[in-house]
């Protein structure tokens, strides 16, 4: 098992939908929500490279494609208690345990209009209730 640390919020809708976390060793995990709940939200994340990150939220890459074909072939699992991502325990899963219905779908790319203005939603984390500037 592997701690998370929130990184970077990617996509916000509500709670972090998209997101880079660092796990204890400092390597890079990408996180998309797979299923939300009233008490707890299930990630799937995916180890990602720093380069590859950044191709990803400059629109360069295709979301599910960093999903479907992964740099490393690990996934894991993170619960997270809705709201709080202090804490997370990242899970080693099969990876032909992961539902198709899991992956976002074709084409979703990052851009400028999509990106969430990230010190809004720290602060909105970190205060555990909404911000607005």
């Amino acid at each position: 098992m592997r701690q998370l640390i929130l990184r970077d919020t990617i996509v916000f809708y509500d709670t972090p939908q998209v997101f880079t976390a660092l796990d204890q060793f400092g390597s890079t995990y990408l996180c998309l929500l797979v299923e939300e709940g009233d008490q707890e939200d299930k990630y799937l994340c995916t180890p990602i490279s720093s380069a590859t990150s950044a191709k990803l939220t400059d629109g360069l890459l295709d979301l599910r494609e960093v999903f479907e074909h992964p740099e490393l072939p690990d996934y894991f699992i993170v619960q997270a208690e809705s709201g709080d991502m202090s804490r997370m325990t990242a899970t080693a899963i099969d990876p032909n345990s992961i539902p198709s219905s899991w992956l976002p779908d074709p084409g979703f790319r990052i851009t400028p209009s999509r990106r969430p203005n990230i010190e809004v939603i720290q602060e909105s984390l970190q205060r555990n209730r909404a911000v607005i500037h």
